[in-house]
């Protein structure tokens, strides 16, 4: 069975041992790695390839908008799945645009997180079930206001 490689970026050291007991669990082949920022995690991909890059949108000092943008200059076949707290509905376009595949919210039950890995590691576009909601409601709001 190949190796899976994996890179978490996530500034709470927390998130990413939960998430790297959780992917283990469910990913047995996974070489994890991990990055607590930006700089971090270019480091990490300029230094070796990543199957699946898990991105939290939200840590002091990096613009993760840019991030996506030099992860995918350095690395264009990287895939992305952004890991937020936030449940602004806007930001999730920018980062499909940008090139991420999956946008996932940390409120998110658990079986979304085993979907958003599989959709974005076989290169399909995955959002949480409460991100499509909310995008329903968002693009219902702004037909009503045309």
């Amino acid at each position: 069975m190949k190796t899976v490689k994996i890179l978490l970026v996530d500034d709470h050291e927390i998130a990413r041992s939960g998430l790297k007991t959780f992917i283990r669990n469910f990913v047995p082949n996974a070489d994890i790695e991990e990055a607590c920022n930006g700089d971090a995690a270019l480091k990490k991909v300029t230094q070796d390839e990543h199957d699946l890059i898990i991105l939290d949108a939200y840590m002091p000092g990096t613009d993760s908008f840019s991030l996506v943008t030099q992860i995918l200059g350095e690395r264009p076949r990287s895939k992305i799945l952004i890991f937020t707290i936030s449940k602004e509905v806007t930001c999730w376009q920018r980062y499909l645009e940008l090139g991420a595949l999956g946008y996932l919210n940390k409120e998110a039950p658990v079986d979304d997180m085993r979907k958003a890995i599989v959709n974005v590691m076989n290169n399909k576009i995955y959002f949480c079930p409460a991100l499509t909601e909310n995008i329903t409601q968002f693009a219902l709001d702004k037909s009503a206001q045309t």
